[in-house]
């Protein structure tokens, strides 16, 4: 399966945990241990997770939080970075995308603020 199977995936299993708060998540503990390695959490942190009823659920709640939140922040950090180059900002572009990086801990998302920056590089400096 790929990282956008899984996170497909783990967001259906969060919808139905939602709606049937008694699901047996321990039934899902192949998809949880993937999907909190992509979100930047640790095999401890999974094994912690998945030492209780409770424990898996707030596991859930933080793999689904990690990927909604990391892609909210990481298409601000895009566009408001791409405004600040429109602007001739290149200075404001790239704190942008470095603060992105500073806070944010999933791999994938880092990935491509990282590859945004390269992109920065490549562009004469301006400011």
């Amino acid at each position: 399966m790929t990282e956008d199977d899984d996170w497909t995936s783990l967001h259906a299993l969060a919808t139905r945990f939602a709606e049937e708060p008694l699901l047996n998540l321990s039934l899902h503990d192949e998809l949880l241990s993937r999907t909190a390695l992509q979100v930047g959490l640790t095999h401890q942190d999974f094994l912690d997770g998945t030492a209780s009823a409770n424990g898996r659920a707030t596991l859930l709640r933080e793999i689904s939080r990690r990927i909604d939140d990391g892609s909210d922040q990481l298409t601000r950090a895009i566009l408001d970075s791409q405004k600040a180059l429109k602007r001739g900002d290149s200075e404001t572009a790239r704190k942008l995308l470095t603060d992105f990086l500073a806070r944010v801990v999933v791999p994938l998302y880092r990935e491509h603020a990282e590859l945004e920056l390269e992109d920065l590089d490549q562009q004469p400096a301006t400011n």
